[in-house]
């Protein structure tokens, strides 16, 4: 699959296997602290199995977006490095962000932003010429706008709050 995409964005689809093993690890340690009486592992276990399961699929799609970021980024780095300091800082501001909407519904709108400001900078990219439009940058940026939908559904402390039925649509048995 390499040597078919080839360069940097290759790079970023290799990268994505080991996104899995990654993730498994990651949840293995923190129930296993969590097991041993460390604090902040429990409350972060705790709060994941709290979440909404679409701030769970956001947040796995945030770490694919962060996975990606940080596979290109060295490959920018002769030609263009402050776009590859930009994609390593959005890489990890990614990683970050589907942690704390895991951890902290707060920070769930912040990572709503931050995932509409980055496909908001690959539109500016692309349109000042400084990126070409390839498979690769859009497939993240569906990626990331499907993240920033499912962080909001109607969750605490969510942007956007789906209103429930009016009460003329509702049943009588919904109504007592």
């Amino acid at each position: 699959m390499h040597a078919m995409m080839g360069g940097q964005h290759g790079a970023a689809l290799d990268a994505l296997l080991y996104l899995p093993v990654v993730v498994v690890a990651f949840m293995m340690g923190v129930q296993n602290a969590a097991d041993n009486g460390l604090g902040f592992a429990r409350r972060f276990r705790d709060s994941y199995l709290r979440s909404p399961a679409p701030v769970k699929v956001a947040a796995l799609l945030m770490s694919i977006s962060a996975t990606v970021h940080l596979a290109i980024a060295p490959g920018h780095s002769l030609e263009q490095p402050i776009t590859a300091l930009l994609l390593a800082f959005d890489g990890l501001a990614l990683a970050a962000a589907s942690l704390l909407a895991l951890a902290r519904p707060r920070f769930r709108p912040a990572a709503a932003i931050l995932l509409a400001m980055g496909i908001v900078a690959y539109g500016f990219y692309v349109a000042t010429g400084r990126e070409n439009v390839d498979v690769v940058g859009v497939a993240t940026k569906v990626v990331e706008f499907s993240a920033m939908v499912l962080v909001l559904i109607r969750s605490p402390g969510s942007l956007v709050y789906i209103v429930d039925k009016p009460a003329a649509f509702k049943t009588a048995n919904q109504r007592r």
